[in-house]
């Protein structure tokens, strides 16, 4: 599992990802394995970057439920 947020995005630890009004309905979705190609190196070497000489890792889940409600002003 993947925390939504990366540690780090806010000072106080709160992910700042996901708003207050959208909670995970069931556990989080589990990872799965995927394949897929793109030319990472061209996406990057614009930017003066490299890749580093591992090979490309990719995952998916197949679908995430949630609870939505209206925002409330707090």
């Amino acid at each position: 599992m993947l925390p939504a947020c990366r540690v780090g995005d806010s000072a106080d630890g709160a992910c700042p990802c996901i708003p207050p009004s959208i909670t995970p309905a069931t556990a989080p979705a589990p990872l799965q394995p995927a394949t897929g190609s793109i030319d990472a190196a061209a996406l990057v070497a614009p930017h003066g970057l490299s890749l580093p000489a591992v090979p490309p890792l990719l995952h998916f889940a197949r679908g995430v439920d949630v609870v939505v409600w209206s925002p409330r002003r707090v």
